[in-house]
């Protein structure tokens, strides 16, 4: 297709599909997702078209937010079945009717059907591409927002591909009517409160008025920022590579080695494996409280759903979500082979134990002092704590064994770090004491 205008008469979606299927020739079946609407079923004819029934399979989601819903899925399974196909439908429950609620529920519910060697196929076109851009721009998305829709990305254990991407809905229309296809018209499409309906009723065909070719530049924009997008990426992975301390630590004093925006560049990438987008405010405050040059214990960056806390020139990323307490286990018998579940983590026993060995199992309180074999004087736990480089934030949940001896009970062991002098000699036991963090494991501690 010529860049700069579109022909509708030359819009094929079945040769479209046809492409797509030598490209793809180890996709094990293929995923149309419909909703009725006159992108969706050009989707589903031109498929029927193209793929055997045997390799389809026609999924529609089911929102349960208009009063026609149920006709929409009536309509569509009677679609399918004209064509020969079944058609799967799933109801959900969006949070709310907002289309962004709606939107993740539709993706959920794809995620349950998707299964290894799926391709899920979308009808988004040109049209959807730059209603997208706009919307993005308008939110103050960077090069990665304003990239809109890809053309193909992962989802879940399958992929996702949007084969009509590069042409108009008038084209995708031309193309229904020669056919004669029928289709539903949402009747909330047409309600401007809406963000998006809002762009693609008001906005959009003012601009296309001005700019007959606003579509095209839009895809040619949004081409242009996937590629940078792309390069970024790259760039962060070199940084990242060099930065990570643990999966869930980067090295400050690297970090602080980069210019702002390839620290910028680098937290973003890390951040968002975790599913979480910073704004540039948040990246500010990273900059200014955590990578300035001492950096308090205490300052704390929090985001949607971690949190970012610095100790000893690391970086750490952490969820927001911690045990609400940590109770004592009483009377526990150890013995070789045990993973104990505990709040804060994993300890698993290891070494050689003729018989277990029953323990308590406490948590940290204030003050507390052991004794080290080889040492005249006690130990302050805090102090332990600091020579074994333990980050505050893991202290409060870190397990203590302690002897079952009612009258004046012993501490043992600090799981993973040291045994004291009461360590009963005949113990062969070791122990691997696991953290949680966003990976489970980003801190190692075994004795």
């Amino acid at each position: 297709m010529a860049r700069g205008a579109f022909n509708s008469g030359s819009f094929s979606p079945s040769a479209c599909l046809a492409q797509l299927d030598q490209a793809e020739p180890s996709v094990r079946r293929w995923v149309i997702a419909l909703s009725g609407g006159l992108d969706s079923m050009v989707l589903l004819h031109a498929a029927s078209q193209v793929w055997s029934p045997q390799s389809l399979h026609v999924l529609h989601v089911h929102h349960q937010l208009q009063s026609a819903a149920d006709t929409w899925s009536d309509f569509c399974v009677a679609q399918a079945q004209a064509r020969g196909l079944s058609c799967q439908v799933i109801r959900v429950a969006p949070t709310s009717a907002s289309e962004a609620d709606a939107r993740a529920a539709r993706y959920q519910a794809f995620q349950q059907v998707l299964q290894v060697g799926d391709c899920l196929l979308l009808a988004q076109h040109a049209d959807d591409q730059a209603e997208t851009l706009f919307f993005r721009l308008l939110r103050g998305a960077g090069v990665r927002g304003l990239a809109a829709m890809p053309a193909w990305r992962q989802l879940g254990c399958a992929e996702l591909r949007r084969p009509f991407l590069s042409w108009p809905r008038q084209a995708l229309k031309a193309w229904a009517e020669s056919e004669r296809l029928s289709w539903i018209e949402d009747p909330s499409n047409l309600q401007d409160h809406y963000a998006r309906n809002f762009l693609r009723l008001q906005i959009l065909p003012r601009l296309q008025k001005r700019w007959p070719a606003l579509v095209t530049r839009c895809l040619d924009t949004a081409q242009q920022m996937s590629e940078a997008s792309e390069l970024l990426d790259e760039l962060a992975a070199q940084d990242l590579e060099r930065l990570i301390r643990g999966r869930d630590s980067l090295c400050c004093l690297g970090l602080r080695s980069l210019s702002l925006a390839r620290q910028s560049n680098v937290l973003r990438f890390w951040l968002r494996q975790v599913g979480q987008t910073p704004s540039q405010a948040q990246l500010h405050q990273v900059q200014q409280q955590l990578l300035s040059t001492h950096p308090s214990e205490e300052a704390c960056v929090e985001l949607s759903a971690v949190h970012l806390r610095v100790y000893r020139e690391q970086l750490y990323r952490l969820p927001n979500v911690w045990p609400e307490a940590y109770p004592m286990l009483s009377h526990l018998q150890l013995a070789p082979g045990q993973v104990l579940s505990l709040p804060g983590g994993r300890l698993y026993i290891q070494g050689q134990a003729e018989v277990p060995l029953c323990v308590n199992l406490r948590y940290r309180r204030l003050g507390e002092k052991l004794y080290l074999p080889g040492r005249e004087h006690s130990t302050r736990l805090k102090h332990l704590f600091q020579a074994h480089g333990v980050p505050v934030w893991q202290r409060e949940g870190w397990p203590l064994l302690e002897s079952v001896n009612p009258s004046e009970p012993e501490l043992l062991a600090v799981a993973g770090l040291v045994k004291t002098r009461a360590w009963p000699e005949d113990c062969g036991l070791e122990f691997e004491w696991r953290p949680f963090s966003l990976s489970e494991q980003p801190f190692f501690a075994s004795l």
